[in-house]
């Protein structure tokens, strides 16, 4: 039970983020264990990220690791691209159900809970709400000063693999109602392509859930790879602002 202010408060955040979960599952039934709707093409995308989101981490750089917290981002190289992927992880206080489910809201609030999760996103929305596993978004993104800001087009695909294992697959696409702006000195958008990036969410033996987010993307236009790494390494703490959401919290530092 909570018996200061303080913890009074923390309470009835976490509570009115856990009721706007419940309402969000039942006004769009997203069916998670739908196997039948998975693809060949979302079956090989499970396997490549079910590789990425491993507990062996002898191939990933710690740039970052918490003494408060278990978060930890880092990141590694790939092949054949001057730009790095980026992986976080923590632990969130809820079961990866309540997880998972806490990132597959309505269409009516997808901009809302994007926006609290991704720090650089300006206008994420809903383009096709495909079918009980599959959605087509478009979002822009800021840059720092004096650089075109971003935009990109993806897919995602949310499945439960197991009763302790949830995932979002993010793909790159095209859509005929956002084209890319075609090049000129006055552009608004550069449109970005996402490689590879989705979310992984396990239970842990104490019923909470072991979160991984991972992402390689090329912003495309002219940007140095260092300075694309720099940016990049923030996408990292989209699991902090994640666990702050679901445990109606502050994010932490």
């Amino acid at each position: 039970a909570c018996s200061c202010p303080a913890a009074t408060n923390v309470c009835s955040r976490r509570l009115a983020v856990q009721q706007q979960i419940s309402l969000t599952t039942m006004a769009h039934a997203y069916d998670l264990g739908a196997d039948d709707l998975l693809t060949p093409a979302d079956h090989e995308a499970v396997k490549q990220l079910k590789e990425l989101v491993s507990d062996d981490l002898s191939s990933w750089t710690m740039k970052h690791e918490s003494t408060k917290t278990d978060y930890k981002a880092m990141c590694r190289n790939v092949e054949d691209s001057p730009l790095l992927m980026f992986r976080g992880q923590i632990t969130i206080n809820a079961p990866p159900e309540t997880v998972a489910r806490s990132m597959t809201p309505p269409a009516v609030d997808f901009a809302k809970v994007m926006k609290e999760i991704d720090a650089m996103v300006i206008a994420p929305e809903v383009l096709e709400d495909t079918d009980l596993k599959h959605l087509t978004i478009y979002a822009n993104f800021t840059t720092p000063p004096m650089v075109t800001n971003r935009d990109v087009v993806w897919t995602e695909m949310r499945t439960k693999i197991s009763d302790d294992e949830f995932l979002m697959v993010v793909n790159n696409t095209e859509h005929p109602s956002k084209p890319p702006e075609p090049e000129s000195l006055m552009m608004s958008h550069v449109r970005a392509h996402i490689h590879v990036s989705g979310w992984y969410f396990r239970r842990t033996p104490d019923n909470k859930c072991h979160t991984v987010f991972v992402a390689h993307l090329d912003p495309k236009g002219w940007l140095p790879a260092l300075i694309v790494n720099q940016i990049s390494l923030d996408q990292c703490a989209n699991v902090k602002r994640c666990k702050a959401r679901v445990e109606g919290k502050a994010v932490e530092a």
